[in-house]
């Protein structure tokens, strides 16, 4: 709860930066974000997991203050079911292979401020939230996991007519993010370990603005790579990429 704090309050101390009144009188967008994600999920030295494709969803938020300068905000949940095979009881426990489900619940934020450089390309700088916690449910025990990770993040944004109303758009951006990652089983294992996640997005997508409407709607894809590294020297990566649909509604204050 603490991390998701953080990127709100980093998204209020961006804002607040600027003159209220200059605020007021510039765009805005809000609206929704969905992505229908494939998960090559996060494995330990014992673990093998075979997650669902889920959909992952949330607000999205912009403001123009100037002409070159703006602010985005973008937050997602999403649910995701994986079945997996766990050797630790053999190898900790004295037991057999462990078979059984996780229930998972994945968070990402994104907070950006953007300068524009051109007509067609934009640089970013901002802060990234991201984490995800189940619950253990096996033969032998149960337990419990949380991973929570916060920190900077910068890229390079593109937006490319391609007619009066229709545009490509495309984005690509690194972050540096650490925090900590909790386990704790009825077995009486627990464990506290500082982590550092370090990795890259990557997304492009076709949008078409609705002048009536005065609404944003655009359909595309989105990928992206985390490496996490343990204090006690472990490591492993996971992979997050599929199809993007998002709608937004433009207007004035």
């Amino acid at each position: 709860m603490k991390k998701i704090l953080l990127i709100f309050t980093a998204a209020l101390i961006m804002i607040s930066v600027f003159n209220p009144a200059t605020v007021s009188a510039v765009d805005m967008s809000a609206g929704v974000y969905t992505w229908y994600a494939w998960w090559d999920f996060p494995e330990d030295r014992y673990e093998k997991v075979t997650t669902d494709p889920g959909i992952v969803y949330g607000p999205t938020f912009s403001i123009n203050f100037t002409e070159k300068l703006s602010f985005t905000f973008l937050f997602l949940y999403g649910n995701f079911n994986a079945d997996a095979r766990n050797y630790s009881d053999s190898v900790l426990y004295g037991g057999p292979v462990s078979y059984y489900t996780y229930d998972i619940d994945r968070f990402d934020g994104d907070t950006a401020l953007n300068y524009k450089l051109n007509s067609y390309f934009r640089i970013y700088l901002g802060a990234k939230y991201s984490g995800f916690a189940y619950d253990i449910k096996a033969s032998t025990y149960t337990g419990e996991f949380d991973h929570r990770t916060f920190g900077p993040g910068a890229g390079l944004s593109v937006t490319l007519p391609v007619s009066d109303n229709f545009f490509i758009t495309g984005n690509a951006g690194s972050f540096y993010l650490w925090g900590d990652e909790e386990y704790s089983d009825t077995n009486g294992y627990t464990s506290n370990l500082d982590v550092k996640d370090y990795g890259f997005n990557a997304s492009i997508s076709l949008a078409y603005y609705i002048e009536p409407a005065s609404t944003s709607i655009s359909i595309g894809g989105r990928y992206q790579y985390i490496k996490t590294e343990y204090e006690d020297g472990f490591s492993n990566k996971s992979k997050f990429y599929g199809i993007t649909l998002s709608a937004a509604y433009l207007f004035s204050i």
